[in-house]
């Protein structure tokens, strides 16, 4: 009964871990995927708000969001380029630190960094940085990324990744 015992336990185990850790696998990709979908997206409304409204890069992420409840209607306030949770900074598990940079004589800004870190980083967890070239540059050690960093495709997959 013993040996029985032992022999369904090792069964249960060898084929229960790997599937286990497939899927940890699986979610670590799925959430950087999120990441750098996300900063994508960040990089675009930012163009697109820039093109809008005339006025370069916004001071935050926050008038890429909805319009205010008043006035339901986009405007340089609320773009409503993004959802209200990306325009916040947090979204899918990442926090985004916008950083507008050097403004013009008009007083608008001209670039800008955004470097997007998961919540709560763990081993398989990539960080990105981006900026105005929108190329999107990639991490998987615990730290902020930067411009010297590998330069994401634009599928997104490590099998992918430009070195």
């Amino acid at each position: 009964m013993k040996a029985r015992t032992l022999v369904v336990t090792f069964f249960f185990l060898s084929t229960l871990v790997p599937v286990v850790c497939w899927g940890v696998a699986d979610q670590a990709a799925d959430s950087n995927a999120k990441g750098a979908s996300a900063s994508r997206t960040l990089n675009t409304a930012l163009f697109v708000y820039a093109k809008t409204y005339s006025k370069g890069f916004p001071a935050s992420l926050s008038p890429l969001g909805p319009p205010p409840a008043e006035s339901k209607k986009p405007s340089e306030n609320g773009a409503d380029l993004v959802v209200k949770e990306l325009a916040a900074g947090e979204f899918n598990g990442y926090v985004f630190t916008y950083t507008p940079k050097e403004k013009n004589s008009a007083g608008q800004f001209t670039k800008y960094t955004i470097v997007a870190r998961p919540q709560k980083w763990q081993e398989g967890g990539w960080s990105y940085f981006t900026d105005q070239s929108a190329a999107i540059h990639w991490t998987d050690q615990n730290r902020v990324p930067n411009e010297k960093d590998p330069v994401l495709s634009n599928r997104g997959t490590k099998s992918q990744v430009k070195q």
